[in-house]
């Protein structure tokens, strides 16, 4: 318990009267305990008079480190380890030799120093060295703390350029290199730091056989050493290790012309306002050059539309327009159309027709070509880039033959919809007459947006905003999307493609909602809000965290319309990360339309990420992510994304499998084993070490597709009732990740396996042996699970995978980096920093200290704010209503959130406290009175009579 601020009342039959609060007091008795513990401590060091140091505080990577230590305890066990800064010894160290300076065993030492040669050491970074006891984590005193840096002798470390194509060499050259026969130079994916296995090498000597160091040279990737398209670093690696000895150089390979991904229009058919042409080019990032971009009308001379993303034209009569990129590098064409109506020349008999109607065509004067036709098209389809929904030749036949200058024929009903007619010359190569519009019933679908309202990323004050809507709607008849700002702040631009823009001011802090419109070919719209929060810089704190482990079943390949079905299970969920396996490429082409960030790893794994990614690692074909969640104050995460081998499955074999239970428990294990599952998981968990004994920093989470089940699931009780097979078994891939302290987000949320079993495989078909088999685990002390249910319920039929997705939501602490019990974005809010206040401090002099004041949302500056509790009387019941933090959980009357508890406590002398948890019982629902503060209020079941009693709500620190 860091604090705790009790207010105080005193309770009697005529009235409340206010008493003054022990809160001061009571702090002096904490703090002087704790004080007392530490100067134990400290003397016991200082008996033991050990000191430990290093040489220097600050290395380059190609220097040794020597670790020095006086008066140490003799053990030959001892050893010294290095881990990053920050990590208590507890586990594996990142670097280690025992006393003697060896890696084995021999004597102890009790004045001496080992030396850590670069092989030895883990590379740039901020470390600690500690002297450890016997083959154990027990320091012998405390750690030294000192910095790896990148070789700061390296003159020059360099490629030949920055972009290739696939076809070229690849040249890198250095200046004054380290001349170890041995360093090597190795390619691998961006943002990958070298651990393991690179996707390219070669050693300093040009080859891949070592020979001789190479002070100052070069070596030559040819395109059969290169790893494929894609953007990379080359890295100088010392000593057949993976010690950097220079930053690493980033390049692309890629097809490096330019192209246009899209050209598009705000209309298909001319109006009374100007039709927006757009586009949008691959152009990596700004790295390809432009020579010329132009848009022509086949009439005037072409527009210089380079460095524009759209014009407004008016044509007059139908047009076709061509984006013209480096001189027909590219091109693409567009066609606008202006509704005719009837003429002598070309009608139909009616333009609005009943559902079932023959629509009648008839013409005159026409050229007589044999191969003329007539065409039937849906609102939004282009004349020779789709085809027509019903065509026939003038002759009335799609074979053709003759000359039918005049005439008329009728098509048979179409469906509800909007469309329109046209004569084509030659087989459709232009248009003759029309295009007349008509429609059929009551005409085609509107647009309409995938979700009610949309929740972007948030924006910080004074920063540029950018982001995309486009994926966030759909056109029933295909074409393309109009979007505008109807309602908001007027800070954010929304361009007609959905693209995002703008700069959020001191005015704009806070939630900010939007009134998005979105149109298409058609003459309805639709409307949606879009949600952006605004914080000062400082102050974000964004409490909760919503995950989503999508097996996409071959990149959705597997179902109709599969690219939209996934997006829009992703858009459903509202998931802020997603774990995709079975990628095929898929999230790349999200991340793309919803402006969103990815890492993918080869066609099977994936991280979709609405934040940004900053890292990325890798554990065989497992994706792992660091995500920053919040850069002030800094919030990240480790994101896995796992899919192990589905065969042999435990669960199919058990079921082919007649003998007595024992043998097929051990058949169902034996299929474990033999699938590889237990050494993949091994290879995660030991990958993530680090990262999983610094999770209560920074949380770590496994998603995906296990492919195997949970010994939580496989119990006594499911046993008992018929389920699994009446089997129990303690399946080793889940049982590995609890023992790294790993927790299943699914049982946190629901413990009973025969209640709740949470079959992810196989929705499609329930005769299928159905298990638990994708999973979300977690580790770190500030998350608490909100939520987590198995997701499939997507509208219309529209799920895309044939396993379940599972989605869970977290509550996560604000981060505290000072550890002083107050929120590090409050402290910003109120006191500008983090370093001038604590929890014990009350700068306006009230009867609340900080900590008190973060709890029931009060001004720590203004003394007149105060936190009232109202009370009322009933009987021998009584109700309390106080302030808290929204947002947080409930359970027997103790409301906890963000790391503080709440906690409403009796006493009939002030000295001896009684939780009332269990007797006190929330009412309705609390009432919000400020940003994510509401009020509470409770029925109190405890028998008063004639006696006085206190109430107080006392607060508790319960983060990390």
């Amino acid at each position: 318990m860091k604090s705790q601020s009790p207010n105080l009342f005193k309770f009697i039959s005529m009235g409340l009267v206010r008493l003054a609060c022990a809160h001061h007091m009571i702090m002096k008795r904490l703090l002087a305990c704790a004080s007392m513990s530490a100067l134990l401590l400290c003397a016991d060091f200082a008996t033991a008079q050990m000191t430990i140091s290093l040489d220097k505080t600050s290395y380059d990577s190609t220097e040794d480190i020597i670790a020095s230590w006086t008066n140490g305890p003799g053990n030959p066990a001892d050893w010294i380890g290095i881990y990053p800064r920050g990590i208590t010894p507890s586990s594996g160290s990142s670097g280690w030799l025992y006393v003697n300076g060896t890696q084995s065993v021999t004597i102890g030492v009790v004045d001496g120093s080992v030396t850590f040669a670069p092989s030895f050491l883990p590379g740039p970074g901020s470390w600690t060295a500690w002297y450890l006891l016997d083959d154990g984590y027990t320091p012998a005193t405390e750690g030294v703390e000192f910095d790896i840096d990148i070789d700061d002798n390296f003159d020059s470390f360099s490629l030949d350029k920055a972009s290739y194509e696939s076809s070229e060499d690849i040249v890198v050259s250095w200046t004054n290199g380290p001349n170890n026969p041995t360093d090597w130079i190795g390619i691998y994916p961006r943002g990958i730091t070298p651990s393991s296995g690179s996707s390219a090498w070669l050693y300093v000597n040009g080859t891949q056989s070592a020979t001789v160091g190479v002070v100052d040279g070069s070596v030559t990737f040819t395109p059969a050493d290169l790893p494929g398209l894609g953007d990379w670093t080359a890295w100088y690696l010392l000593n057949d290790g993976y010690t950097p000895t220079a930053e690493g150089v980033d390049f692309s390979i890629a097809n490096v012309i330019a192209s246009i991904v899209s050209f598009s229009s705000s209309s298909q058919f001319i109006g009374n306002a100007p039709i927006n042409l757009r586009w949008s080019l691959d152009d990596a990032g700004g790295n390809i050059p432009i020579q010329s971009l132009t848009i022509e009308d086949g009439i005037n001379p072409p527009i210089d539309v380079k460095g524009l993303t759209s014009i407004d034209v008016n044509p007059a009569g139908n047009a076709e327009y061509t984006l013209n990129l480096n001189d027909s590098d590219d091109t693409r064409q567009i066609k606008v159309f202006k509704d005719a109506g009837n003429t002598v020349a070309f009608s139909l008999d009616k333009t609005t027709f009943t559902t079932g109607e023959n629509v009648v065509v008839s013409w005159a004067d026409a050229a007589g070509d044999p191969y003329d036709l007539n065409g039937i098209y849906k609102l939004g389809d282009t004349p020779g880039a789709v085809s027509a929904t019903s065509w026939n030749y003038l002759d009335g036949t799609q074979v053709g033959g003759g000359s039918f200058p005049s005439g008329s024929m009728s098509f048979a009903p179409f469906p509800d919809g909007d469309y329109f007619a046209v004569l084509l010359l030659n087989d459709g190569n232009s248009v003759a007459q029309g295009p007349i519009r008509f429609t059929v019933g009551t005409g085609s679908e509107g647009p309409a947006f995938v979700v009610n309202s949309i929740r972007r990323i948030h924006g910080i004050e004074g920063e540029p905003y950018t982001g995309k809507l486009g994926a966030y709607a759909r056109s029933a008849i295909g074409s393309s999307l109009t979007f505008s700002k109807l309602e908001g702040p007027d800070w954010l631009t929304v361009s007609p493609d959905g693209t995002l823009s703008g700069e959020p001011g001191s005015r704009d802090i806070g939630p900010n909602v939007f009134t998005i419109q979105v149109s298409d070919f058609s003459s309805d719209t639709a409307l949606t809000t879009l949600a952006i929060e605004v914080f000062t810089p400082g102050t974000v704190h964004l409490p909760r965290l919503k995950l989503l482990s999508f097996n996409i079943w071959v990149g959705t390949g597997n179902v109709s319309d599969g690219y939209n079905k996934g997006l829009d299970s992703i858009l459903i969920s509202d998931a802020d990360i997603v774990a995709v396996c079975e990628n095929n490429g898929r999230a790349g082409d999200w991340a793309n339309d919803l402006g969103w960030h990815v890492f993918e790893l080869g066609s099977d794994n994936a991280v979709l990420s609405r934040y940004p990614i900053t890292a990325t690692f890798t554990a065989g074909s497992t994706a792992g992510s660091t995500v920053r969640i919040t850069d002030s104050p800094l919030r990240q995460i480790h994101f896995w994304s796992c899919h192990l081998t589905a065969y042999p499955y435990g669960p199919y074999d058990i079921r082919d499998t007649n003998a007595p239970d024992a043998a097929r428990v051990t058949v169902g294990l034996a299929a474990e084993s033999n699938s590889g599952r237990i050494s993949q998981v091994s290879n995660i968990l030991s990958r993530a070490t680090s990262q999983l004994t610094a999770a209560d920093v920074t949380p770590v989470f496994l998603l995906g597709d296990f492919n195997c089940p949970s010994h939580l699931d496989w119990t006594p009780g499911t046993a008992a009732a018929g389920q699994h097979f009446g089997l129990v078994i303690d399946w080793p891939v889940t049982r590995a990740t609890e023992n790294a302290g790993m927790i299943d987000a699914y049982r946190v949320v629901h413990p009973d396996p025969v209640i709740h079993p949470g079959n992810t495989w196989t929705p499609i078909d329930l005769n299928d042996v159905q298990d638990r088999i994708d999973m979300v685990q977690f580790k770190g002390a500030s998350l608490s699970v909100i939520d987590c249910r198995v997701f499939t319920t997507i509208p219309q039929g529209r799920w895309p995978s044939d396993h379940a997705g599972v989605l869970a939501e977290f509550a996560v602490a604000p981060v505290d980096a000072d550890s002083d019990g107050l929120h590090d974005a409050w402290e910003v809010a109120n006191f500008g920093s983090i370093t001038t206040q604590d929890s014990s401090g009350n700068s306006d002099r009230d009867l609340l200290d900080n900590f008190g004041e973060l709890g029931f949302g009060t001004n720590p500056n203004d003394p007149v704010d105060s936190a009232p509790l109202r009370t009322s009387f009933e009987g021998n019941e009584f109700q309390i209503t106080y302030r808290r933090i929204a947002g947080g959980s409930e359970e027997n009357g103790v409301y906890t959130v963000e790391g503080i508890r709440y906690l409403i406590e009796l006493s009939s002398d002030l000295r001896n406290w009684e939780p009332t948890a269990g007797r006190s019982n929330p009412i309705g629902t609390p009432l919000a009175v400020g940003k994510r503060i509401e009020e509470a209020t409770y029925q109190i079941n405890s028998e008063i009579g004639n006696d006085q009693v206190f109430i107080r709500i006392h607060l508790e620190s319960v983060a990390p």
